[in-house]
């Protein structure tokens, strides 16, 4: 026998320490927790009641209450974390003559602690020397209790014991594991950022890189200096945060000092530098941080060995809102100040310190930087307070654009400015009024897109740019850096990023271009016209051409309205459904075909979303009253529609007396048409098509209804043009690039980029008056559209078939789905021919040369995959040879004209400039988000096939009397009479599956379109905290119904359920945030037979009555026949329950066939008779739950 082998040992894998990531895992598992045990008894939550009526009434906050605890918790457990990191900052340092929580001493401190106070805590200890040490210069700010959080709410002995012991936690040789004794005290404010994802987006906490923040010192203070001289030089940033552009400005100051006057003792420079730079901020705990570092900075370059040794100073920094309070003192001189706190907004934020407040916002500067808030304001008052006092506060603005005018206001004439902003206003309407108004009146230098750079994480939300600026009349040229690519990579070293170093030694350099940046030097007439073009790259020269022909502007071929949004009801996520959901409630028949912005691709309108429309042909509201389905289908979410807003200030559709079922907004100009032109506002590729306005069409698409003077073929010839490259070259040379819906734009590198074109850029959007003349070129484009529109058509019809024709056919299944496939492609080839030809001859018409182009006849027998394309042959090393279906003549005279084109393309530089991937068509269909959402062909199937069994089932359960099926009953009685399993098996093929069974897979596609029939099943805890509060507002419109006045009210977004409310992800993806039934089916978890566990289905299309009689039933057999126990029949009969309050409400007549009973008071009494006989109360039956949930059972 051999011997055995040896065991290798594993290798020990070395997880790295992270400060930050331990320290948020101490935070989530045990500070939090505890804070939240410790805010329960009533005492405490009176306490944070008051601060947060407080914060209330200061237009601080716009949480309600129960809201605004966990937030305020997260805080105070970050600042519990932050006071231990500032002491362990000066113990680290030597600052203190001995140690209180780490290192030589800190022992000794906290014996003679309890030796003097036995009876009290570690806690008490921990607060003691807070206290102790708040009295050190800077130390009040931090530690003491006027701005730190900590003082709130203090954890508990074991959390506060857990958190002593992290700080003092040592390695295997004794040492301190976590160290904080460096020089620099930027991870002061990154911890701050980074410790709690939370706090950060509550207080829009971003820090900014060091690199950027040098770049722009570089080009702000350092002329400042050089023109005013370092010694009157003064520099504010009004957004200060934690203080990283003040401690640069600081350090540069000192240290020019030194350099200049080398005799003069450090603290004397020191603090003379100290008294040269200001901040303001309007969060307390920030500040207190930019405090703290800053007093550090002056400890340190003075030289000061003890923080006991420093002297009293004065930092120029203040608690106070910039926008408001920098403002008004701007706009005067210093000497007309007014010392009324009232006149300061001190109702709309409390002023640390009234005073400084003044005295530091109102003065001049010479240099003003920052990185100021990219959010929108955080409440209304305070959003409508901002826009009456900024010009650039106008419309759905963001704070990015008043905080520019901001910036300049606060410079005294000649003040250099500096900052990294948001770059939304630059493409975002309510930007015009600061690029058209108020820039005009200061000099900007440089306009530095920002996007393709790579930023340390979490990186910035939005595109960035970085703006450079003189406090004067405009002298100089524009120096403006564009984006081209991004930046390819991760760097330890975020500074040593490609795109940043290529702006760091190209930004002044004019004419230079490579894959990531251009430069160009603008006349800043050109920097004050809405929008700014802030990116660049290939299309640059074809789009100059297209510019330079004889065109007009699109908003010349519209009708009176312009381009525009068709309506808006306000109320999508109950408005809106797949057709079969508004089959299944009964009101079909109330609802138009719905489109949005990602429903139209390649000439096909993609899906079966539709949209209640409560209107006739001349757009009357139709009455409801005579439609008991549609008024039980709405009845739900009365309250919510009611307490939509009005165009009137603080108004709602109940307080305004308006239908309170109607849509928001109707432009009867753009609905009571023949046909009107779509294209979404939001694209990657050109898609538009021209819609009969049979339709509804969301805000995500632009409409506009050609003009009197467009007859049917020059409108054909603008719709073409507007799903031509030239149009696509256009909008991404002219039009801003969006990021990410709330997500890091670098996240997405590499991927295709989203545009945006809203309606007052679509209005500009240039149109060659060729397309619209009425002559040749505009016949033949209307002509090739047309082709295009009706082989649209037939892919869109071939594709609704598909499910029809899986549900017919019994045998052939995958011979249906392979011709389907190869339908679709063949008519998806023929539409690539036509669309190349359409970009050809727009391509003649703007470059003024004969280009070869083909014969309508040849065209329309052609066909040609999307890789065949000309504009291939440069992305190839082998010679092109373009694949050609079609009868032999055309096929290979279409050959021989792309194979002409590859070569113009070689020859001809606006034609290469044009013909790239960037401006094609990628021919991949709907998509979604940076193509997230592709489907193979084999997806395809799939989905189909799922959909036809889904259909069969429901056929199946809708058919009979209100009965609930097991699954297992269901596939029996299909599979003798239907191919299910045909379409089962041919699943499982495509889905490589190994199911248990095909009844097994049945209940598995059932299950994902089903919803449980009972709350405690559909809904997490937090959920059901929120279903309470609906049935809150359904009994008080019952009293309304009732004639009763109700005074009550509840906050609607209060009532909008979040993923987590929910038990998955399917109930999820079926209820969305306003809980709408959208699902086929209703499952009833738990009640299978003890001998068949297939799962219990019905159908979703039953009424109340019907679900309760199905559910009846069911409780019945299991009560009677299978001998089922009380605890088991709870939730059956709790769902019963559920149900009499709508029994009640909708079927509660008299009911000749049940003897003049009215049914919903029979469930009524049956449900309480038979909780008693169960030994239950009602509360019992509201208060079950399943196995493993909180809560009674």
């Amino acid at each position: 026998m051999a011997a055995p082998k040896a065991k290798t040992p594993r290798k020990t894998k070395v997880v790295e320490r992270n400060l930050t990531r331990e320290l948020s895992t101490l935070l989530a598992k045990t500070l939090l927790p505890d804070l939240k045990e410790r805010a329960r008894p009533e005492n405490v939550r009176e306490a944070l009641r008051q601060q947060w009526a407080q914060e209330k009434k200061q237009h601080r906050t716009a949480d309600d209450f129960d809201d605004w605890i966990p937030r305020t918790l997260e805080q105070i457990g970050v600042a519990w974390i932050l006071s231990c990191v500032f002491v362990r900052t000066l113990e680290d340092r030597g600052y203190l003559t001995h140690a209180r929580i780490a290192g030589e001493g800190a022992a000794d401190a906290e014996e003679l602690f309890f030796r003097l106070f036995p009876s009290l805590s570690v806690r008490d200890y921990l607060l003691a020397v807070f206290r102790e040490l708040s009295h050190t210069p800077g130390g009040d700010d931090v530690l003491g209790p006027r701005h730190n959080p900590a003082w709130r709410l203090a954890p508990g002995v074991e959390a506060t014991r857990a958190l002593l012991a992290f700080f003092r936690e040592t390695d295997a040789g004794g040492e301190l594991v976590w160290k904080f004794g460096g020089k620099e005290t930027r991870f002061l404010g990154d911890l701050y950022q980074d410790v709690s994802e939370g706090v950060r987006e509550r207080f829009a906490l971003l820090q900014t890189p060091e690199f950027v923040e040098e770049f722009i010192l570089d080009l702000t203070l350092e002329p400042a200096i050089k023109e005013y001289g370092l010694t009157e030089v003064r520099l504010i940033d009004p957004t200060c945060g934690s203080g990283h552009f003040l401690l640069g400005a600081f350090k540069r100051i000192f240290e020019a000092r030194q350099r200049k006057a080398p005799g003069v003792s450090p603290k004397e420079h020191a603090g003379a530098a100290l008294a040269q730079v200001y901040g303001v901020d309007l969060n307390p705990y920030a500040v207190a941080i930019a405090r703290f570092r800053l007093v550090l900075e002056y400890v340190d370059a003075a030289g000061i060995d003890k923080i006991r040794d420093t002297p009293h100073l004065k930092t120029n920094l203040t608690v106070a809102d910039a926008l408001l309070h920098g403002e008004d003192a701007t706009t005067r001189g210093l000497w007309e100040v007014s010392d009324n706190a009232s006149d300061w907004g001190e109702d709309a934020f409390q002023l640390e310190d009234p005073k400084e407040a003044r005295r530091i916002l109102g003065q001049r500067y010479h240099v003003v930087v920052g990185n100021p808030p990219f959010g929108s304001p955080p409440n209304r008052a305070l959003k409508d307070l901002y826009r009456s006092r900024y010009v650039s506060a106008s419309g759905k603005y963001v704070l990015a654009a008043p905080c520019v005018e901001l910036f300049f206001k606060l410079g005294g004439e000649g003040a250099h400015v500096g900052m990294i902003n948001s770059s939304t206003f630059a493409n975002h309407k309510f930007g015009m009024p600061l690029l058209e108004k108020v820039l005009p009146n200061f000099d900007i230098t440089h306009i530095i897109n920002t996007s393709g750079a790579y930023f340390p994480p979490p990186g910035f939300s939005v595109p960035t740019v970085i703006i450079i600026g003189i406090r004067r009349r405009p002298i100089s040229s524009t120096f403006i850096v564009r984006q081209i690519g991004l930046d390819p990579g991760e760097y330890t070293d975020p500074k040593q990023g490609v795109v940043w170093q290529k702006i760091l030694d190209n930004f002044n350099n004019s004419g230079f271009s490579d894959e990531y940046i251009e430069v160009e030097v603008v006349d800043q007439g050109n920097v004050h016209v809405y929008p700014w073009r802030l990116t660049g790259g290939v299309g640059a020269a074809y789009v100059e051409a297209l510019e330079a022909i004889d065109n007009t502007m699109l908003s010349d071929c519209c009708s009176e309205a312009g381009p525009g949004a068709v309506a808006m009801s306000n109320a999508d996520a109950i408005y809106i459904a797949h057709r079969d959901a508004f089959e299944r409630a009964g009101i079909a028949n109330w609802t138009r075909r719905h489109l949005t912005g990602e429903t139209i691709r390649d000439f096909v309108c993609h899906g079966s979303e539709h949209i209640f429309w409560p209107y006739d042909s001349d757009l009357k509201p139709r009455d409801i009253v005579e439609h008991p389905r549609v008024v039980r289908w709405l009845w739900p979410y009365r309250h919510i529609l009611e307490s939509r807003a009005t165009f009137r200030r603080g108004g709602t559709y109940k307080s305004d007396g308006r239908l309170w079922y109607g849509w928001h907004q109707l432009t009867h100009s753009r609905i009571l048409v023949r046909h009107r032109i779509l294209f979404p506002e939001i694209l990657t590729e050109a898609h538009a098509i021209l819609d009969d306005a049979r339709t509804s069409a969301s805000q995500s698409l632009t409409c506009f209804v050609p003009a009197k003077q467009l007859d049917d073929n020059t409108t054909r010839a603008l719709v073409a043009y507007l799903n031509s490259s030239s149009f696509m070259a256009w909008v991404r040379r002219r039009c801003a690039p969006l990021s990410t819906a709330r997500g890091d734009i670098s996240k997405e590198k590499g991927k295709s980029e989203r545009y945006r074109v809203p309606a007052n850029m679509a209005a500009r959007i240039p149109i060659p008056m060729d397309v619209i003349a009425n002559g040749p070129v505009s016949f033949r484009i209307g002509t090739l559209f047309s082709a295009l529109e009706d082989l649209g058509r037939q892919r869109e019809h071939h594709s609704q078939a598909l499910v029809d024709a899986l549900k017919r056919n019994k045998t052939e299944i995958d011979t249906t789905l392979h011709q389907h496939t190869r339908q679709d492609q063949e008519l998806r080839n023929k539409s690539v021919v036509i669309q190349e030809e359409l970009d050809w001859t727009i391509y003649s018409t703007v470059c003024r040369t004969e280009l070869p182009l083909a014969p309508l006849d040849v065209l329309m027998a052609c066909a040609a995959p999307p890789e065949a394309r000309p504009f291939t042959a440069t992305l190839s090393t082998g010679s092109y040879d373009p694949v050609i279906h079609g009868d032999g003549d055309s096929a290979n005279t279409l050959r021989e004209i792309w194979l002409s084109r590859a070569h113009t393309i070689s020859n001809n530089r606006l034609i290469a400039d044009v013909e790239t991937r960037a401006f094609k068509r990628s021919w991949l269909g709907q998509r979604g988000v940076f193509g997230h959402n592709k489907r193979t062909s084999a997806e395809v199937e799939i989905a189909g096939i799922r959909a036809a069994i889904l259909a069969i089932i429901e056929a199946e359960l809708s058919s009979t009397e209100a009965k609930l099926l097991p699954i297992r009953n269901v596939y029996n009685g299909l599979v003798e009479r239907s191919h299910l399993k045909n379409l089962l098996d041919a699943l499982a093929e495509r889905l490589d599956a190994n199911h248990e069974g095909d009844a097994q897979a049945l209940a598995d596609l059932a299950r994902d379109d089903s919803v449980p029939y009972l709350a405690a099943y559909r809904y997490s805890e937090s959920g059901l905290s929120k279903w309470t509060m609906w049935q809150s507002v359904w009994d008080m419109q019952r009293a309304e119904d009732s004639g009763i006045a109700s005074g009550a009210s509840s906050n609607v977004d209060a009532l909008r359920y979040a993923a987590n409310d929910f038990q998955n992800s399917t109930i999820t993806r079926l209820r969305g945030e306003l809980d709408v039934p959208k699902e086929r089916f209703i499952s009833y978890p738990g009640a299978e037979k003890d001998d068949d566990p297939s799962p219990l289905f019905g159908w979703a299309g039953w009424d109340h009555l019907e679900q309760a009689t199905a559910l009846a039933a069911l409780y019945l057999e299991r009560k009677q026949e299978d001998g089922w126990p009380a605890d088991r029949l709870v939730p059956l009969l709790a769902g019963l329950l559920e149900l009499v309050p709508w029994l009640k409400q909708w079927h509660n007549e008299p009911r000749e066939d049940f003897g003049g009973e009215r049914l919903g008071d029979y469930y009524d009494r049956y449900v309480e008779a038979e909780a008693r006989a169960l030994g239950k109360t009602l509360d019992d039956l509201r208060a079950w739950r399943p196995a493993g949930r909180r809560g009674r059972k």
